[in-house]
């Protein structure tokens, strides 16, 4: 716990060189500290500290010194008048790893996080499949079909398309077909409740295919060996192939598009705030006793913040992120899920009540000088 022997309460108008000069009594709650600038209405207008240490602080007689410049956010001149400032202390919240969903290539943390296929080739145990990644890059992956070894280059653009070499198999009204001039050899008809294809190659001296299929729920790579061909009595020949290898990316482009990817029983419903309770904090005569968080993200990564803005907690560091959404366990803890459009991560988060809230006073901006 902060020691509270030294400090002594106050909250005054000050005017500091570079702006309004800020007193505050630290909560007793060994973490870190987050604070903002509110307007009298309770508009966040400035982030003041976000997950700072005491060590970011001066400490005074009166507990400890930081500056306010009179900008905003956005870095322009606040309006003249009274504001607010309050924060939060937050302690120790845990978080911890889960699991990865939706995604077949990722089988450890080091490789590229491949979000799309573009294309594929063949050639003797390997295929060669043009790929994007997460973070935009452009590669090539090579993957033995036996042992199902892998290697990555990721490069600025793509090379040649691997699919450029030519194959006797086509894709015509979503029906695979493998002609020799005008005659029909084989043909392979894709369900259409299943993904459809768009690439196609084939082993030129075995019977077996090597698709790219895509529909609104996966792109998928699957790979399939000629098991029997039948003449149908309208003269079609219909081939049937068995899988023997198949690597999926779920689709992602938002929360419930995502949801059928998780391994779990009942379908996690996501909610735009969580209620968590805060230790009460005993310098205040009235305090908050409980908090609204939500999940927001930027360059860096996720992190929790309050639901008008204020960050709290630095959550994950995957950059790239397209959403996350937070949910409740039935053992009161938290779910964070979260996704790059590669893989969907899940975190558990727990003792998030571990916050408690101060306040530094209120304080007049007569304006920019």
């Amino acid at each position: 716990m902060r020691s509270l022997a030294l400090f002594a309460a106050l909250a005054a108008t000050v005017l500091a060189e570079d702006g309004v000069r800020i007193t505050f009594l630290p909560p007793p709650l060994d973490g870190t500290l987050s604070a903002g600038i509110y307007t009298i209405d309770g508009k966040l207008v400035r982030v003041l500290a976000n997950e700072a240490h005491d060590d970011a602080f001066a400490a005074g007689l009166n507990g400890f010194i930081t500056s306010w410049d009179g900008k905003d956010d956005s870095g322009a001149p606040a309006a003249a008048g009274n504001y607010f400032v309050r924060g939060y202390a937050v302690g120790d919240v845990e978080v911890e790893g889960v699991a990865f969903h939706g995604n077949d290539w990722l089988e450890d943390d080091d490789v590229p996080r491949l979000c799309d296929l573009r294309a594929v080739r063949v050639e003797g145990r390997e295929l060669l499949i043009d790929v994007l990644a997460a973070s935009g890059q452009a590669g090539r992956v090579k993957l033995n079909v036996d042992s199902g070894a892998r290697s990555f280059a990721m490069q600025e653009s793509a090379a040649e398309p691997a699919s450029a070499q030519s194959s006797a198999w086509r894709i015509e009204d979503g029906t695979l077909v493998q002609r020799k001039g005008d005659e029909v050899l084989r043909q392979l008809v894709i369900p259409p409740a299943e993904p459809q294809p768009f690439a196609v190659t084939a082993a030129p001296d075995r019977d077996e295919l090597f698709l790219l299929e895509r529909n609104e729920r996966e792109v998928r790579l699957r790979a399939l060996r000629l098991r029997e061909t039948k003449s149908e009595a309208d003269g079609r020949v219909i081939s049937e192939w068995e899988v023997f290898l198949t690597k999926s990316i779920a689709a992602q482009g938002a929360f419930a598009q995502a949801a059928a990817a998780l391994e779990h029983e009942q379908a996690p419903v996501p909610e735009d705030q969580v209620r968590v309770a805060l230790i009460p904090n005993e310098l205040l005569n009235v305090g908050p006793a409980a908090l609204q968080i939500s999940v927001a993200f930027d360059d860096k990564g996720s992190l929790l913040r309050t639901a008008d803005g204020l960050p709290l907690r630095r959550i994950t560091a995957t950059p790239n992120l397209k959403w996350a959404v937070l949910t409740r366990e039935p053992d009161g803890s938290v779910t964070l899920f979260q996704s790059d459009g590669a893989v969907i991560e899940e975190y558990r988060l727990r003792k998030l009540d571990q916050m408690m809230a101060f306040d530094a006073g209120e304080y007049e901006w007569t304006g920019a000088k």
